[in-house]
């Protein structure tokens, strides 16, 4: 009797695939998690400020970043703190840290921005919030320079790539897969850049900085308004009689000959004379100033009011303006609106606390009808 294991077909075995190999070395240890120097004087790690900055201050500091270097040290200004006996609400005195930040004036990015900040203490014992960084490792840093340097010298990424393979096969090193375009799996690998990661320190303090001259805030601000105008494409409007004589080269047949195609097309409406457009929409932050320059003059105002002073959509208007007001529902200046506590200084202190006019005494009937956006025929 024949052997029965000769009838039973083998099983071909499993290719295992083969890990591909670049210029890079996969194995290459990133270390364990290093952490910052408990031992430095004053525990100047421990007590890192977590700071919400302007706008305007995060972009020139990120303009300082970019002409400068990674490992560049700058001074950015100069900061101050000292302790204020304040009342708590019992009555118990007890001191209060202060701090303020002055900007280095020599830096050419804070030419245009105010020099004096107040820093408000919003917590000061933050909990579980630490500082990490990042560096590539040595190794990485050299193969980045070649390849940087390589692409500035016009070398193509795809020969060094070509290169670093031959040497391979030149050395009998394992190989990786060619692409076949039979195959229906292409194996695709994208790897990670090796890091080395350090625990920089722990927050202690989170503040928020706030310019102590607010003129020099709106100063910026209104900059940087007239810039982002001055930056957007303008229409140029030419006259109805120059107009009519620009004609595309070749049309001027096929205008004839559609003039009367449809004898019978119902005639559009034209628009009415002396039409105007009354409620068109401008930026929000454009409409955050002009309610602030409003409350500037009176500390109250009146929904008609201030209708009429911007002109713009009831609804719309309505919605900013909650953002930054709130209405009085008694009292002398019942519905009338006052800026909220949170930005009452943006006000200052030569606005009027008076309500300002709105042209009528009592409701009348333009107080009930909402301006719509309203778009061109």
């Amino acid at each position: 009797m024949a052997d029965a294991a000769s009838f039973v077909k083998p099983e071909p075995e499993e290719e295992k695939p083969t890990v591909p190999l670049e210029d890079d070395d996969l194995d290459e240890d990133a270390g364990d998690l290093e952490y910052y120097d408990k031992t430095v004087n004053n525990h100047q790690f421990e007590t890192l400020y977590l700071a919400r900055v302007p706008r305007y201050m995060w972009d020139a500091w990120l303009k300082i970043a970019e002409r400068l270097g990674d490992d560049d040290e700058i001074q950015i200004g100069t900061l101050r703190t000292w302790n204020q006996s304040e009342v708590d609400a019992d009555g118990a005195t007890h001191d209060v840290t202060k701090l303020r930040m002055l900007l280095d004036a020599k830096c050419p990015e804070h030419q245009p921005l105010p020099r004096e900040y107040d820093l408000d203490i919003l917590d000061r014992e933050v909990q579980n919030h630490f500082i990490f960084s990042e560096d590539h490792l040595p190794s990485y840093k050299a193969r980045n320079k070649a390849r940087t340097e390589a692409a500035n010298a016009g070398i193509p990424a795809s020969l060094l790539r070509q290169r670093a393979q031959a040497n391979k096969e030149d050395n009998n090193g394992p190989q990786r897969h060619s692409y076949d375009r039979r195959s229906r799996f292409q194996p695709y690998f994208r790897k990670a850049i090796p890091k080395k990661t350090k625990l920089f320190g722990k927050i202690h303090y989170d503040i928020r900085v706030e310019p102590r001259n607010v003129r020099d805030e709106e100063r910026v601000l209104a900059q940087k308004l007239l810039d982002a105008e001055l930056s957007k494409s303008k229409l140029r409007i030419i006259s109805r009689n120059s107009a009519s004589v620009i004609m595309n080269p070749g049309t001027a047949n096929a205008a004839q000959w559609g003039g009367n195609f449809i004898k019978n097309a119902a005639q559009q409406a034209k628009p009415k004379k002396g039409e105007m457009f009354k409620a068109a929409r401008i930026p929000k932050n454009q409409l955050l100033d002009l309610i602030f320059d409003c409350f500037r003059n009176y500390q109250y105002w009146s929904m008609k009011a201030l209708r009429q002073k911007l002109q713009q959509p009831d609804s719309y208007l309505r919605q900013v303006l909650e953002e930054v007001a709130v209405l009085h529902k008694s009292g002398r200046f019942a519905n009338h609106y006052g800026l909220s506590d949170a930005y009452k200084d943006k006000a200052g202190d030569d606005a009027k606390e008076e309500a300002a006019d709105d042209g009528g005494e009592g409701d009348d009937d333009d107080e009930d009808e909402e301006l719509e956006d309203v778009l061109p025929a």
